[in-house]
Formats: C-alpha cells, sequence, structure tokens
C-alpha cells in the first residue's frame, strides 16, 4: 500500500462521489441558504465542476441559515468567543469553533462537529505522523537511521497567534483538556512576543518538538545559530504561511532535523501533508481541491492557480462546496515518487514579508508578519489593511474605507505602534497612506505585510 493512499485511484473516485452526494443532500436539505444556492442540484449526477461556487462574504452574511444546525446562531458563537477562557472548550457541548483572518477583509467563523474533528485527527495521526509509516523509501531526504520518533517524556511546543479563538491554538487547548496529562509535555506559546522573550521562554520549555508558522520560526533559527537559543530538536512542524525553500534551508541548518509542513486553514484543517519527500499530498478522500483561473475555471498541472476551491467532505455542519479559498496552488504534473496516488500541489498562500526595521542604535530587527497582523487584527480590530515599509524607519498603513470604520487608521496606527515599541522600535515611523490595499483580482485578497520594491 502507497504511503496515505486508502484505495486505488478508481476506488478512490466512488469513494469520495458517495461522501460529496452525502455533503450535497445535506446542504439541500438542513441549509435554507444553501438549498436555494444548489437549486437544481442533483446529488447525485451533478459532476463537482457543475456545482456553484462559494464565497466567503455573502457565505457569512448568511451564517444562521448556511450550518445546518438550526440551534446554532452567529451571535451566541460570537459571545462565546468573546471569552478568551472558553478557548478550546466545545460550543453547546459538542463544537469547535475556530475564526480565521480577514485576508479578504471578512473574518471567517467556522465551526466543525465532532464527526469531522475525529477525521481530522485521525488524518493527522495516520498520514502526517512519518514514524508510523512502516517503509520508508531509500530516496527520503533525511537518513532513515536519524528519523526522529516520539517519546514519552518528549515535549512538544507550539509557537501560535493566542489571542482568539483561532485553529492552531484552539486545537491544542481541545486536546489538552480531552487528554489532561499533555498538560505536562504540550504548550502553546505566543507568537507575539519578541523573539529574544519568545526564545527564552521556549528555551526554559526545552521542547523536543516545535511548532510554528514558517516566518516566526525563521525568526527563532536566528536566536539559534547566536546561541541565545539551543534547542536540540527532533523535528520542527511549519504550517500557515508559504515555507519556501530558502526558509526551509535556513531552518535545517539552524535546527538540525527533519521539516515537516502542511497546509490547512480553519475552514479545513488537514488539506494537505508532506511525505518523506517533501511533497504536498491533498488528502483526497476527505478534500477536493481545484486549483482554478480567474474565471474559475480549471487549470492544467504545472499552472498556478489564481485561486483554489475547496470542498470539505468531512464537514456536515457548515456545508462547504467549491468554496473560493484565494490561495494559489500549483498542481504537479507527475505522481510522486513515494507512491501515493493522491495529487501533490505547491502552494503560494500567505506571503507576506518579515519586515526588517531599525532600532534607535541602528540594529536590525525583524519583525514577523504574525505579529503586525495579530495587533491589527485583534487588537485594533480592522482586517482591510496593508502595511507597507518603505525603509527601515518607515512603515504605511493603508486601509480600505469602504469595509473599515472612519476611526481605523488611529486604532491600527496606536496598534502597530504598541507592538513595535514592546520590539524596542519606537523610532518607526507609522504613516496613514494616501492609497487603498492592492486586492487579488479574483480571491480579493489583501498581501497585507510587505516590503516595498524600490
Amino acid at each position: 500500500m502507497a504511503f496515505g493512499s486508502v484505495c486505488s485511484p478508481a476506488q478512490l473516485a466512488v469513494l469520495t462521489r458517495a461522501r460529496l452526494t452525502s455533503l450535497v443532500d445535506v446542504a439541500q436539505q438542513r441549509s435554507p441558504w444553501l438549498a436555494k444556492h444548489l437549486r437544481g442540484v442533483d446529488p447525485v449526477h451533478t459532476p463537482l465542476a457543475e456545482i456553484p461556487p462559494m464565497q466567503r462574504a455573502e457565505a457569512m452574511a448568511h451564517f444562521d441559515d448556511w450550518v445546518t444546525d438550526s440551534r446554532i446562531h452567529r451571535a451566541e458563537i460570537e459571545r462565546f468567543m468573546s471569552d478568551l477562557d472558553q478557548v478550546g472548550e466545545p460550543f453547546q457541548g459538542d463544537y469547535a469553533v475556530w475564526t480565521s483572518s480577514g485576508t479578504t477583509g471578512t473574518p471567517g467563523l467556522f465551526i466543525h462537529d465532532p464527526i469531522a474533528l475525529a477525521i481530522y485527527d485521525a488524518l493527522e495521526l495516520v498520514r502526517s505522523n512519518w514514524p508510523s509509516w512502516p517503509i520508508l523509501p531509500r530516496w527520503t531526504p533525511w537518513p532513515i537511521s536519524q528519523w526522529p520518533w516520539p517519546a514519552p517524556s518528549d515535549r512538544y511546543a507550539v509557537v501560535c497567534m493566542t489571542g482568539g479563538h483561532f485553529a492552531t491554538l484552539a486545537s491544542v487547548q481541545r486536546m489538552r483538556r480531552l487528554h489532561p496529562w499533555l498538560n505536562l509535555c504540550v504548550h502553546a506559546f505566543d507568537g507575539m512576543l519578541p523573539t529574544d522573550q519568545l526564545a527564552a521562554q521556549l528555551q526554559a520549555f526545552n521542547p523536543q518538538w516545535l511548532a510554528s508558522y514558517p516566518s516566526s520560526a525563521d525568526l527563532l533559527a536566528d536566536a539559534q545559530r547566536a546561541g541565545s537559543m539551543t534547542l536540540q530538536l527532533k523535528g520542527l512542524w511549519t504550517g500557515g504561511e508559504t515555507l519556501d525553500p530558502s526558509t526551509r534551508a535556513r531552518l535545517t541548518d539552524s535546527f538540525h532535523c527533519p521539516i515537516r509542513d502542511d497546509y490547512g486553514a480553519s475552514e479545513c484543517l488537514p488539506i494537505a501533508w508532506e511525505c518523506p519527500l517533501g511533497a504536498l499530498h491533498v488528502n483526497e478522500d476527505w478534500v477536493l481541491l481545484e486549483p482554478v483561473d480567474r474565471n474559475l475555471q480549471p487549470v492544467p498541472p504545472g499552472a498556478v492557480s489564481d485561486t483554489v476551491l475547496l470542498t470539505n467532505l468531512a464537514n456536515h455542519l457548515q456545508p462547504l462546496l467549491r468554496y473560493d479559498l484565494g490561495d494559489r496552488v500549483t498542481r504537479m504534473p507527475l505522481p510522486c515518487r513515494c507512491g501515493s496516488p493522491f495529487m501533490t500541489i505547491r502552494v503560494d498562500g500567505r506571503d507576506d514579508d518579515i519586515l526588517e526595521l531599525a532600532n534607535p542604535l541602528g540594529r536590525t530587527i525583524r519583525i514577523a508578519p504574525l505579529m503586525l497582523v495579530g495587533a491589527l487584527e485583534d487588537v485594533a480590530h480592522v482586517h482591510a489593511f496593508q502595511l507597507v515599509r518603505h525603509d527601515p524607519l518607515t512603515l504605511e498603513l493603508r486601509m480600505d474605507p469602504e469595509r473599515e470604520a472612519s476611526d481605523a487608521m488611529i486604532r491600527g496606527q496606536c496598534a502597530v505602534r504598541d507592538l513595535l515599541q514592546k520590539h524596542g522600535l519606537a523610532n518607526v515611523r507609522i504613516v496613514p497612506g494616501p492609497e487603498t490595499p492592492w486586492r487579488h483580482p479574483v480571491s480579493g485578497k489583501l498581501r497585507r505585510v510587505m516590503t516595498q520594491v524600490c
């Protein structure tokens, strides 16, 4: 049996068709909004490509009529999520609720039922846990004899956003609640902290496994190379941003351990897993992913899409059928040598820049985009923005006046200024930008933190 596969390609097609039929049927029967959206769609015979796509803004505007449980109301979820002590706790005793960033100017709110959560957990355990695979091909990039195996005493550190009900933090807290013994060995760390403080906390915890955004891991690699942090990692997991080859090389050189990337979202946590050869395989038995052009038509293998349509076959509570995720994805034209029949992709998702700024002594301080986005979204409560570095002492903050309140610019400037002050960068100016943020012409997503190319 090839890595990660459960059946042959023909069997996979039958399986996914049956699951798609079930999802469409549930959506039409139990979701008032989707019943209208899917009018005329035959659950059994309509091809996937003929199902009308979904856009986030429209779906979120009909949230109460979108979900298939009439007891669920957005207002109640928002009240629940306003209490940060409830992160990882079940909503109404059964459901997980996660919020996503507002890269389209519309923050996402997603709810998952116990069956979907069990499927996500199983996919992570079976497909993403390299040491569980019984056979490794001889061309693996990391020597088989040096591949890591988790030990009962191992500690796991997760660097993430901690100021809300975000998928990563909520998932960590959920697992700690379900399995109290994990409280001793699994800990979430605030990715908004200055790098030196975060490095000190990680050094004190001394994890064997680290999970992080690529940009945050890149800053921690600076601390590791400088000797202010001396972690002996067995493995490093990355996700949430694009992991480019140069960043992967720096992380490998700094931590001297295997790097495992994955691709997921608040809409569907386990979209794709990385095999030992470094290829991202879509979980095609539970996830349908369609790379499309700006007209939402399929692009051929090897071509970079304008966006990608996601169908989550696991979640019947908040059906996602050809949902415009907004990421640029390339379907690789050749099958992976690992033997898995699942399609492989390259993701150009979030590509925000690490900003290099100068403190009053002229020292360069690197700020991860995660920190800046967190300050603007979670502190200032603005989402339609773009932050542009013009020089080491000047940041331009652009706002979309049609999507943000009149005082959003002031709140945004204050939030960024407070963050930079914590990093010793009180001298950096945050100036209001005369332009509105540039958006992707199809998905409407923003590249929110960037360095201006002169």
